[in-house]
């Protein structure tokens, strides 16, 4: 690692340092530990420790993340690294890191960056919709009333099937929920079995688009890992040490010139994930790379990366 930096306050928007409290700071021998961020390290007082504070990991209870957004600007990231293999652009990936958790937190989160089903099957009806109203001009209603006729009626049914699959996605979620309280409560349950199935039945005969079929979740061939890939970036969830490490490669905004390609960020993905490695805190890397608040990437020192400070 580089130049040593005495430190014992860092703010930053979405990573602060907390000073742990004490009882009796007077007791307290006041001894400096050696941490590191990026490519730098700095002596900093042993009570003070990392606090990952960011808009996406909003917790309750200290284990659950209750909100996340995958499109929130370049700037609330912590922490941005490399180059975009698409364009050379800044902010291969930006990086995130949870609180201490549990394995269900890690599951619940991955479980929403799955690409929602009930919205590709939506899309395709409304993008019906949207075409068949384009044809729909003044002319058209003047020149050929029943053919004008024949497209509002066709509107009108898929309106009616648009309803009708939100419904659907509302019960099939509203049946599980059943199921499973009577069956902790040993009553009768097939009845909800059988009803579920039909719904179930009924939901396979609404088509998805090509734009679900590429967002699919895919199997990233890590333990404990999910990837989610879309057209033009790819999230990878890690859990590592009790801690969720949150990878989203590609251009994360849409205010953004550059747009990247999964087909280049995935071996790009690969290659920094096969270098990156947990850190307890305090310890310091003998090799040459970049720290983040508990974790560590080997490089050549030449990677460009920004931290978000204030």
């Amino acid at each position: 690692m580089s130049n040593t930096k005495s430190i014992y306050i860092l703010a930053s928007c979405c990573l602060l340092l907390s000073q742990a409290a004490h009882a009796d700071t007077k007791s307290t021998v006041q001894q400096s530990r050696t941490e590191c961020l990026g490519r730098s390290q700095f002596e900093i007082k042993s009570e003070i420790t990392w606090h990952l504070l960011n808009d996406q990991w909003t917790y309750t209870d200290g284990i659950g993340f209750t909100t996340y957004s995958p499109d929130i600007r370049l700037a609330d990231k912590q922490l941005s690294y490399g180059s975009d293999p698409t364009n050379d652009a800044y902010g291969l990936v930006t990086i995130e890191v949870s609180p201490k958790t549990n394995i269900e937190t890690f599951t619940d989160l991955a479980g929403r960056h799955h690409p929602d089903i009930t919205v590709a099957k939506e899309r395709v009806l409304k993008n019906k919709i949207d075409k068949i109203s384009e044809a729909m001009t003044g002319n058209l209603s003047r020149s050929d009333p029943k053919q004008y006729k024949a497209l509002d009626d066709e509107i009108d049914e898929l309106s009616e099937k648009l309803k009708r699959v939100r419904k659907i996605s509302t019960e099939l979620v509203v049946l599980a929920d059943f199921i499973n309280q009577f069956k902790r409560e040993n009553r009768p349950y097939k009845h909800f079995e059988v009803e579920l199935e039909a719904y179930k039945k009924e939901f396979d005969t609404y088509p998805t688009d090509e734009l679900y079929a590429e967002q699919s979740a895919f199997d990233f061939g890590m333990p404990d890992a999910y990837g989610a890939r879309y057209p033009d970036k790819l999230i990878v969830l890690l859990w590592r040490d009790d801690r969720i490490y949150r990878f989203a490669f590609g251009q994360q905004s849409d205010y953004s010139e550059h747009r990247s390609s999964f087909e280049k960020l995935l071996p790009a993905a690969r290659d920094l994930l096969a270098r990156f490695r947990t850190r307890a805190e305090f310890e310091i890397p003998k090799e040459t790379g970049f720290c983040l608040p508990f974790g560590f990437i080997a490089d050549d020192g030449k990677a460009h990366y920004s931290i978000t400070m204030a």
